[in-house]
């Protein structure tokens, strides 16, 4: 992935340890990716690179992650 504003790709394991987000919410924590597999959001990272809007978008989505037992599994933004 490569982190807006960031310098070149990082491995996901790399980024979510920079980001102090703790080992056992790693695994559990969603990923948004587009349809041919590239990384677009993680909650408590930045977006990436690859999908910031310019002047030829379109389209935007909204995406919430929202705990469906009512138990917060992650501390994301």
């Amino acid at each position: 992935m490569r982190p807006r504003g960031g310098r070149g790709s990082r491995k996901l394991a790399d980024l979510l340890i920079d980001a102090k987000i703790p080992r056992d919410e790693r695994d559990v924590r969603p990923v948004v990716a587009s349809a041919d597999g590239e990384l677009l959001y993680v909650p408590g990272l930045r977006p990436s690179q690859v999908a910031t809007p310019n002047k030829t978008t379109r389209r935007l989505v909204g995406i919430a992650a929202v705990p469906i037992s009512g138990e917060h599994h992650f501390t994301g933004t």
